[in-house]
């Protein structure tokens, strides 16, 4: 059952325009499988990667495969990045502001 806090959460990752990388531990009590497909999918451009021999502290249950996916997303981004960030014509947020000057 989702908490109040998570639907919250999944109501605004559409707004996340930028790439995205979901970093789930495979063997995670927290974030269920089905909620982790759920976060990844309402991403516009997110991608999710579980990482074995991991719970949901990844990166002091398994550094090595949490560096290993970060790498593998990082690589698979193409320079300039950081304007895809910015969704055309949104005018609600400060951010979009600060970004744009």
């Amino acid at each position: 059952q989702m908490t109040e806090m998570a639907k919250a959460l999944e109501a605004l990752l559409p707004r996340i325009v930028c790439p995205t990388l979901v970093v789930r531990g495979a063997e995670s009590r927290v974030l269920t499988q089905e909620g982790f497909e759920r976060f990844v999918s309402a991403l516009p451009d997110g991608q999710g990667v579980g990482v074995p021999i991991a719970r949901h502290t990844v990166q002091g249950d398994n550094s090595s495969g949490l560096i290993a996916a970060l790498n593998a997303f990082l690589g698979s981004l193409a320079p300039p990045f950081g304007r895809r960030a910015i969704r055309s014509g949104s005018r609600d947020s400060t951010f979009d502001r600060r970004v744009r000057s």
